[in-house]
């Protein structure tokens, strides 16, 4: 399913992806360095960032002409920042107090937050959060290469053939984004093994529902895969692939923003 634009895909009135529990889902998407270089939006963003991304963004905010960061190192800081927006938003959609003491992180880095689970994920140009009831986990990755020995790493042995086919980058990318979206939901990371999961197409195979298999469990989770275009442009494989997993199947709500201005207005609205 590709999204596109500032748009909330409604439970009422849209398709129930799910139908056991709810996930809230928030994707900010956002022109490079446009959150800091804007001297009246910096200013707007600080009430809605942690304490602990303040201290390492200061500098920046304050001079960003001046400051001595790499180009990465901006960009890295910008792709954090903008995760943080996004927390921020699917609080307020789920609900909940949003200002940043209310979440806080883990020594992993990874976000908690009191009476429910959250996810967060980041790349070039795209940030997305996800709350739920149970355990979740949401990933966002570019289209890119792979190399055969890292096709190997993803792929379980009895799909290494995906790896010959004449759009095996965008495949893997899908997959890679699938499975890791399932190592966050369990906590593993990466280091839980992207080889052992097994991937089952649901929903006739073009819907982008999958059920993950691992070892002898027939169903150690259920994922679905969006696709996320980049500014009003057609999804094509360069674009971002967006993955969000649960244990058990539930019902997903989506709010897309085009960028930082969409996002803060809807922060500040009462």
């Amino acid at each position: 399913m590709p999204l596109n634009g500032d748009r909330c895909i409604s439970t009422k009135n849209g398709e129930h992806f799910f139908t056991d529990s709810f996930v809230e889902i928030c994707i900010l998407s956002y022109a490079p360095y446009s959150l800091f270089e804007n001297y009246a939006l910096k200013h707007e963003l600080m009430p809605f960032l942690s304490e602990p991304r303040l201290e390492k963004v200061s500098r920046l905010m304050l001079n960003p002409r001046e400051a001595s960061l790499s180009a990465k190192h901006i960009y890295a800081l910008e792709q954090s920042a903008a995760a943080e927006l996004a927390i921020c938003a699917a609080m307020k959609k789920n609900g909940r107090p949003f200002a940043p003491p209310d979440y806080a992180y883990q020594e992993n880095g990874q976000p908690t937050i009191s009476n429910g689970y959250i996810s967060i994920s980041h790349t070039e140009q795209h940030a997305a959060c996800a709350i739920a009831g149970q355990p979740v986990g949401i990933d966002v990755e570019r289209g890119h290469k792979f190399s055969k020995a890292v096709a190997k790493r993803i792929l379980s042995p009895q799909k290494e053939f995906m790896s010959d086919s004449t759009n095996a980058d965008e495949l893997l990318s899908r997959v890679w984004t699938v499975k890791e979206s399932f190592l966050k939901m369990t906590g593993e990371g990466i280091p839980g093994g992207m080889r052992t999961l097994e991937l089952i197409a649901s929903g006739g195979g073009s819907s982008g529902k999958w059920i993950i298999k691992r070892g002898t469990e027939p169903k150690a989770g259920c994922a679905e895969l969006l696709s996320i275009s980049d500014r009003g442009n057609s999804v094509g494989f360069n674009c971002a692939y967006l993955s969000v997993c649960t244990r058990e199947k539930a019902t997903m709500h989506i709010n897309c923003f085009e960028s930082a201005e969409s996002i803060l207005k809807f922060l500040n609205e009462p």
